[in-house]
């Protein structure tokens, strides 16, 4: 399994694509800012598994799915785990601003809304609990609302 790496700058963090780097059309590479970058760090801390080096900034995502648990019995435990992750995230940044300037709509301010979903309607077999559904929605620092969405399967 190969893990996206995250590499800060000044300027902000490198944009990130199947765990490469994003270059322009002219070899550069492209710095996230603002609300995309963000985005691309919640969507990092969704797919990070919980291991030896990531425990708190990780979440148990793709290792529930397609466990024994049962639907609701995962979607409890992928809500607690994605909500932990979430707030951890929230804490890295508040230490991150006392020495690095970040925009503030890089910054959660808080959680709005988190939802995850069986999606039997995706694989069309209810014994098949391998894809979920998890949405979020976030206020940034400056009181604006992101979501971030997006289905995951266990294979």
């Amino acid at each position: 399994m190969s893990l996206d790496i995250q590499i800060n700058n000044p300027s902000g963090q490198f944009a990130l694509q199947n765990h490469d780097i994003v270059l322009d059309g002219i070899g550069s590479t492209i710095i996230l800012t603002g609300q995309d970058k963000l985005i691309q760090d919640v969507q990092k801390i969704l797919f990070t598994d919980i291991n030896n080096f990531y425990n708190q900034y990780a979440t148990q995502l793709l290792e529930l799915i397609g466990t024994n648990k049962g639907i609701q019995g995962t979607i409890n435990i992928l809500a607690q785990t994605v909500g932990d992750s979430l707030a951890y995230l929230m804490t890295l940044q508040q230490a991150q601003v006392k020495y690095q300037q970040c925009q503030s709509s890089e910054l959660i301010e808080d959680v709005l809304s988190l939802n995850i979903n069986y999606q039997y309607e995706i694989t069309n077999d209810p014994n098949d609990v391998r894809t979920f559904s998890v949405g979020i929605v976030l206020q940034t620092a400056d009181s604006q609302q992101i979501t971030v969405s997006r289905n995951v399967t266990a294979v």
